[in-house]
């Protein structure tokens, strides 16, 4: 895993692992930053996938790759939409809509039903900003130091 918003899969068509952006979200980030719910979102979705058949498809409104070169993907595992359950947990926000991308309807209801609770990134007010990212400066000094502890266990377990 990158961040909770890019997972890495083989491509039986490439005959090669390729890195794949899940199309409609965007996740705080754990690599050349660390943002609150980072490690966690990261973590929840290596458990969700790994080892687990996923199936992969792209959206025919989408570019086929993004300016870093990850395939443009919607996932699914056991026929549910990996981009909902991230939602759903507040993992995940609904950012870079660009076009009319399929099952858009799925992801803003899902984020509705997790702002209304209130669940993880939407449980700091001001944390989701409006700029298709996450705003660090409002989340304390001492929460920053256990999102980086988090982020070193984590990448212990990873290793």
């Amino acid at each position: 895993m990158i961040d909770a918003d890019s997972i890495r899969y083989f491509d039986p068509q490439l005959n090669k692992e390729v890195t794949g952006k899940l199309l409609g979200i965007t996740a705080p980030k754990t690599t050349n930053i660390i943002e609150k719910f980072g490690p966690e979102g990261t973590a929840f979705l290596t458990n969700l996938i790994m080892g687990k058949e996923i199936e992969i498809k792209s959206d025919p409104t989408a570019d086929i790759t993004d300016k870093y070169g990850r395939y443009l993907i919607h996932a699914f595992i056991n026929g549910r939409s990996i981009q909902q359950i991230l939602i759903l947990e507040g993992l995940v926000r609904v950012a870079y809509l660009y076009d009319e991308y399929n099952y858009t309807d799925l992801y803003l209801a899902a984020e509705k039903e997790a702002i209304e609770v209130g669940q993880n990134i939407w449980s700091i007010p001001g944390y989701v900003d409006n700029k298709n990212g996450y705003d660090m400066n409002i989340v304390s000094d001492d929460l920053k130091e256990s999102i980086v502890e988090k982020a070193g266990e984590f990448n212990n377990i990873l290793k």
